[in-house]
């Protein structure tokens, strides 16, 4: 861009010249060569499917830039943009360069789950066990598998007893006991015996083979993101307007007789058609919300997920490590009059469960404390509980046994001391024996986190449903999510039913997120809209997830979904202003007053308003978004008071006929109206604006009225000061009419001003605005009545609405350039 303002600004002759083009030239194709094959090839594909997408849009701007150049450099008229070329292909190749390593990114942790249930110890005919490769393993296969390990095959226990954790299959919280004759899955783990399985499928054919295989094929196929499709929505109407008035500024130019300016302009109208809103400030905005995010602990892995967030209408969770705690918790201890008084058993058990690896064990372990019990053997009973031996600080010994109450004996009768314990029928119990005696019973539970309740009342409140599924019991699931309230909750239900009832959702034309964190949740986190993994879950759900919460707050996930629904707003409108930019460019280009410099700032001033606005939401991730002064009444009656005194003064200076005054009229009415309603943070653009065209213009019609003389601007058909060389006509020259839009428009402004740009000081701001403002009255005026010509009746009108535009333009342009070079220079310092 500098070389290519260079060019134009300087005008160099000879062999400089040409030097200077043909280094842009070269440069240019370089980048072209390095950077567009990928647009090209997927502009090419769209054309064969007979679609419109923004790829088309930037080869647009790419051709006529480079035609334009082109032109210019063999011709010795009109300037260069070769700089063009190179920022477009840029931002359309970062763009694709930030997505590209999401469609592999489950692929590591799903080899690594396939990796560890790989091998099985498959037991030959002779007797002998040999490791094998689980792919070997048919039907009717014997494979052995000892404490600690993993199952790695469905089938049928053949012999032994163990317990077996499911949970990240089934989400059953406490582990189950599996003996002989009942069933087992691959993906569950034996925690304290040994077993031996007859196979009931092949090594190839197992139901987690079947939920590894739906998450690498849902990542294999990526679809389109919904940036994509709303730039391609965008672009399907925006094309063809753009080439349209390409081809009208052709045509006109041609038949004013100067064939030469019809090309030039015509490509002109191409390069100014920036898609650079679509291609760069808005996926910016995306990924600056999402480094927002990540700063609270909710890693987004994609701009599309964050998207899809805002869309979201229905949240289903998963109960067991996602509502639930991660362990379970013991809610009640009961002991027998001839035991030993409570705390001292505590203990005892605690000593004794922390050198036990079975989950239970983790309820007891909360209470240890450094009570100098000392564990002098310790045994695990398969399928039963644990044993050990131990000293006491007093120096005596006992045996203490901690299990299931089918260890005790199949007829045993719960005595009357053990009816006080407080226990519901989902509790798991736990009997403690000391020196063969059972004395006491403990009731562990699976424990709520404690911010679920309030979690489930901000969904709601953000109009969310919310459900609840499990794969534990109905009963349980029931009685577990009574108490926060939420829509709908089913339990007993598979991977695949859990996936099913997502997909039924989603089908029935309701958006949904899902929260889970087990591997029996990975398909059901895939079939969501925006998957959401609870952190410290199992691996393969946090790797196939959109979102991952880093941390324990379940506050994050409607945290993502008001950010996301922030952000989503702050683009549409900033998409708004981008078009505004673009249409005034295309004009300006259409009437062959396209200046280089004047390109190079709607370029840039285009990306940069964009990025600013859409920047703001995510400002300040980890507090409160700053809002600006909210207005008193009399604030919003002291605006629309300025408008209306403003509708006899403007017919009285500009000596408007009945239908011109009329019409101002009308359109200052409206906007008192305006004025007096917005009163949100959202509205601070409305106020601001308000407040220049009400105070601001005020003010500025008295200097206008003193720079004419104190009289009438519309004189004899010549409107008095309308041109840049009237404005310091009065006395010692002084601009009264830019001193009373900045008395005016300045104070007014404020405070919706230092909401607007948070990043800027008080008198850094005051200045850019004041710049802008000053800068955008003089060229509004200029071009507008350019455009109109001399003599026309309605001069006066016509420049107060071409100054206003201008003002407003100018200042807004000014303080958004200004708080993106300042981010700009923070982002380098740090």
């Amino acid at each position: 861009m500098v070389l290519g303002l260079t060019a134009n600004l300087s005008q160099p002759t000879g062999t400089v010249r040409w030097v200077l083009h043909g280094g842009l030239i070269a440069s240019a194709i370089g980048v072209l060569a390095l950077l567009a094959p990928p647009l090209v090839r997927q502009a090419c594909s769209c054309a064969r499917d007979r679609r419109v997408a923004v790829e088309w849009l930037f080869l647009a701007g790419i051709l006529g830039a480079f035609g334009a150049s082109l032109w210019s450099t063999f011709t010795g008229r009109g300037a260069v943009y070769y700089e063009v070329v190179a920022v477009l292909v840029t931002i359309y190749a970062t763009g694709k360069a930030l997505t590209a390593a999401a469609r592999e990114r489950a692929f590591t942790e799903t080899r690594r789950l396939r990796d560890l249930f790989a091998q099985a110890r498959r037991r030959d005919t002779d007797g002998q066990l040999v490791m094998v490769a689980t792919a070997a393993v048919e039907i009717g296969d014997r494979v052995v598998v000892f404490p600690g390990e993993a199952v790695p095959v469905d089938g049928i226990v053949i012999r032994g007893a163990a317990w077996v954790r499911e949970t990240p299959l089934t989400g059953e919280p406490m582990p189950v006991v599996r003996r002989e004759g009942d069933t087992v899955m691959a993906g569950s783990f034996s925690e304290d015996g040994e077993l031996e399985v007859c196979a009931s499928s092949t090594g190839r054919a197992r139901r987690l083979d079947g939920v590894l295989a739906t998450v690498e094929q849902a990542r294999g196929s990526l679809d389109r993101t919904s940036a994509q499709s709303e730039a391609d929505r965008i672009a399907a109407w925006f094309l063809p307007a753009v080439l349209g008035v390409a081809a009208a500024t052709f045509i006109g130019w041609a038949w004013a007789g100067r064939p030469g300016e019809a090309l030039f302009n015509a490509l002109s109208v191409l390069l100014v058609a920036c898609p650079c809103a679509l291609g760069l400030a808005t996926p910016l905005a995306l990924w600056h919300a999402l480094a927002g995010l990540a700063a609270r602990g909710i890693v987004v892995r994609s701009a599309a997920a964050l998207e899809r967030a805002a869309r979201v209408t229905d949240v289903c969770w998963d109960k067991t490590g996602t509502l639930s705690e991660p362990g379970p918790e013991l809610v009640d201890f009961v002991c027998s009059g001839d035991a030993p008084e409570r705390s001292r058993l505590l203990d005892w058990t605690a000593a004794v469960q922390s050198r036990s690896p079975h989950p239970l064990s983790q309820a007891f372990r909360r209470t240890e404390l450094d009570s100098g019990v000392e564990v002098l053997g310790f045994k695990i009973v398969p399928a039963c509980g644990v044993e050990a031996w131990l000293r006491t600080p007093e120096g005596s010994e006992h045996r203490v046994q901690i299990g299931r109450r089918e260890w005790i004996g199949p007829d045993y009768i719960m005595p009357p001391w053990a009816a006080t314990l407080r226990s519901s029928a989902g509790d798991a119990l736990v009997a403690v024996a000391v020196d063969g005696r059972w004395v006491a019973w403990g009731a562990v539970r699976e424990s709520m986190r404690p911010d679920a309740a309030a979690v489930i009342a901000e969904l709601h409140d953000l109009g969310c449903r919310v459900s609840v599924l499990s794969g534990d019991r109905g009963d349980r699931v029931r009685e577990f999510t009574n108490p926060l309230g939420v829509d709908a909750s089913i339990g007993d239900l598979s991977s695949d039913a859990k996936a099913g009832a997502v997909e039924k959702l989603r089908q029935s034309g309701r958006v949904v997120a899902m929260v889970g964190d087990g591997v029996n949740d990975a398909t059901a986190l895939r079939a969501a809209d925006v998957g959401v993994a609870v952190g410290g879950g199992a691996p393969l759900a946090e790797a196939v997830a959109d979102v991952v919460l880093a941390g324990a707050d379940l506050g994050g996930v409607p945290l993502l979904i008001r950010s996301a629904r922030e952000v989503r707003g702050a683009i549409r409108s900033s998409l708004g202003f981008a078009a505004f930019y673009n249409v005034l460019g295309m004009a300006l280009a259409a009437a062959g007053l396209l200046h280089p410099v004047v390109a190079a700032l709607l370029m840039v001033g285009s990306s940069a308003v964009v990025s600013w606005r859409a920047l703001r939401p995510m400002a300040d991730p980890c507090g409160p978004r700053g809002t600006a002064a909210r207005p008193s009444n009399w604030v919003g009656i002291w605006m629309a008071a300025t408008l209306l005194v403003q509708v006899p003064l403007v017919g009285w200076l500009g000596r408007l006929s009945g239908p011109a005054w009329i019409a101002c009229g009308l359109v200052l009415t409206l906007g008192a109206a305006i004025s007096i309603w917005p009163r949100s943070q959202r509205w601070a653009v409305a106020r601001v604006s308000l407040a220049m065209l009400g105070p601001g213009n005020l003010l500025m019609l008295v200097g206008w009225w003193a720079d004419a003389g104190f009289g009438p601007v519309m004189r004899n058909g010549v409107c008095l000061c309308c041109q840049s060389h009237h404005y310091f006509e009065l006395g010692a020259r002084i601009p009264w009419m830019y001193v009373g839009m900045l008395a005016g428009g300045l104070p007014s402004m404020w405070p919706g001003l230092r909401g607007l740009a948070r990043g800027l000081g008080r008198w850094t701001l005051l200045a850019l605005a004041a710049t802008g403002m000053v800068g955008g009255m003089g060229w509004g005026a200029e071009w507008v009545l350019r455009a109109l010509g001399p003599g026309h009746p309605q001069q006066f009108p016509v420049a107060l609405a071409g100054m206003s535009a201008g003002m407003l333009c100018g200042m807004f342009f000014a303080c958004a350039l200004g708080e993106a070079v300042v981010a700009a220079l923070r982002a380098f310092r740090r």
